[in-house]
């Protein structure tokens, strides 16, 4: 298998990696419910 795969697949990840630590909020340890209000104020905010 070349390593040129390797490196293919690890480029393609690094903006994935960043997205995710950028956009997607921390949701451990809260319910469901606090996960809901987080989402429907950051909507509020940005209209």
């Amino acid at each position: 298998m070349p390593s040129g795969t390797f490196f293919l697949y690890a480029t393609l990840t690094m903006p994935a990696i960043w997205f995710i630590w950028k956009y997607v909020p921390e949701t451990k340890g809260k319910t469901l419910e606090e996960i809901e209000k987080y989402w429907i104020q950051k909507n509020k905010l940005n209209k």
